[in-house]
Formats: structure tokens, sequence, C-alpha cells
């Protein structure tokens, strides 16, 4: 929707998938693990007072630039590991 992708320049290339709650989330690509922020509790949905707060899982790709960040995850659901 417009929110998501237009609200901040950081989310100009969004791309939201709807799924059911409990969905896995699996990596796009091959890279490293950069940040892990799964402790809000407050849920996801479109609440800009928590913009950026929401549970995220950030990806870095192997060219060491590109960044891949994975919102609106379930409070402590965060499993990540390398590659």
């Amino acid at each position: 929707g417009a929110l998501t992708h237009f609200a901040h320049p950081s989310t100009w290339h969004a791309c939201d998938f709807d799924a059911p709650v409990g969905t896995p989330v699996l990596a796009a690509s091959d890279g490293t693990i950069a940040e892990v922020r799964d402790g809000c509790a407050a849920g996801g949905g479109a609440d800009t007072s928590l913009f950026f707060a929401f549970n995220s899982v950030v990806q870095l790709l192997p060219d060491g630039t590109t960044t891949l960040e994975y919102v609106h995850i379930r409070a402590g659901s965060a499993v990540g590991r390398d590659g």
C-alpha cells in the first residue's frame, strides 16, 4: 500500500507480502545477518508511531553494501544465522 511504500525514502523499494500470522520467513538470498530486533510486542500493521521500532531482521548481501530488511515479525520469533 501507499503508506508502507511512500512514507519514508527507506521504504520506496519495499515489497510487502500478505501472510497469516506465524508464517515462516526465509531469507531471499545468501548473506549475513547484520541486525536482529524482535523485542517490540506492540504488533505490526500500519501504526506509524512504531515505524522504526517494528521487529526486524536485517541481512547484508554478499556484495557488502546491499541490505534486505524483513519486518513485522512476531516478537521473540526471530531466528537468524549466517547465509
